[in-house]
């Protein structure tokens, strides 16, 4: 099924026919589709938007590669106008394990980050900075027993959460990595499972634990709790000005909340849903967007009042990025699926 430049009809004939509804029609939601495919590939991973160029990008892996699939905005092969372009980025040579992120920035480089463990030494990650093409010969960084959970690029730096045998009694560590070199490297008392800036500050959120660092020195500043609970060692989170977004599941339950930084918690939100969240962002519109997994969620900042919708049998990547929210998937027949559209008030 390929669909391109969906007109207003499509949008209509989406939520009445493809769609499983939950509480509400997507009709009547602040979300236009712009465009909607159906992908032969089983394996969708990640979903990105390049801000730079406007393309969309869906992520699978495959006989140990990884491959990418562009919409029609893509200039990277064969110009404008041309949708279905696939195109390999990198070439794993059988090594390909665990992507962390591979994103996008605004004016800024493509940075690469994942794990490899499937070789004699296992329990290292490597980074790329550039263009797409890796060509096969990614930058092994840096050595040791290390594993990443989370990235955070801005600029010319990158922040990586994870864990490494060089934190005792606990293995969580915050890098602050500009290229070729690592300015510091901060051993936690928690987790590092998401990271945020807020100005000069690095947050390292651990769930529920927060610790604030100074982003040029890496030095610990305090902590704080987003809620009372157990560790968990997945989540999300967003910041927008002094709000700091957080989803997790907890006992079983996805739960989202809102925490206002030198002041407390806002309001949390349990949602009617067992899984973690795919990934959390902010519109310009004053909405959450979030997936668990077949379910898109989307929340008020403001009160955390909710509705979903459903569709297929897992939502894999979203990102949210130059006024455009993707997400992609696997429906029940096992392909995957592909869809972008604009969030509107």
């Amino acid at each position: 099924m390929q669909l391109d430049r969906l007109s207003a009809p499509f949008n209509i004939w989406w939520c009445i026919g493809v769609m499983s509804l939950s509480s509400a029609s997507l009709c009547a939601q602040p979300l236009i589709v712009d465009w909607y495919d159906e992908l032969d590939l089983p394996d969708l991973t990640f979903a990105y938007i390049d801000p730079n160029l406007g393309g969309a990008e869906v992520l699978w892996g495959g006989n140990d590669d990884l491959y990418c699939y562009y919409d029609e905005k893509s200039i990277y092969f064969g110009g404008f106008g041309q949708p279905n372009v696939f195109y390999s980025c990198y070439d794993g040579g059988g090594s390909f394990d665990d992507l962390v992120a591979a994103p996008y920035q605004l004016n800024g480089p493509r940075t690469w980050v994942w794990n490899r463990q499937s070789i004699a030494t296992p329990g290292y990650f490597l980074i790329s900075f550039g263009p797409t093409e890796l060509y096969n010969i990614p930058l092994i960084y840096p050595p040791g027993s290390e594993y990443a959970r989370c990235v955070l690029p801005d600029g010319q730096q990158l922040y990586i959460g994870g864990t490494s045998t060089d934190c005792s009694p606990q293995s969580d560590i915050v890098y602050r990595v500009e290229w070729p070199d690592i300015p510091w490297r901060t051993c936690l008392p928690h987790g590092a499972v998401s990271l945020e800036l807020q100005m000069d500050t690095l947050l390292a959120i651990g769930f529920p634990t927060v610790t604030r660092l100074d982003a040029q020195s890496g030095a610990p500043m305090d902590s704080f709790d987003l809620f009372d609970g157990a560790a968990n060692f997945y989540g999300k989170s967003c910041i927008r000005g002094d709000s700091l977004y957080w989803s997790c599941e907890i006992l079983g339950a996805t739960h989202v909340g809102k925490y206002i930084l030198g002041v407390g918690p806002a309001w949390e939100q349990t949602l009617p849903f067992a899984g973690a969240p795919v990934e959390l962002f902010q519109d310009d519109y004053g909405h959450l967007w979030t997936a668990v997994e077949n379910s898109l969620i989307w929340m008020n900042t403001q009160t955390g009042a909710f509705d979903s919708i459903s569709y297929g049998t897992r939502i894999n990547g979203m990102d949210l990025s130059a006024g455009s929210l993707l997400i992609s998937g696997t429906l029940p027949d096992m392909q995957g699926f592909a869809l972008r559209a604009t969030p509107t008030p």
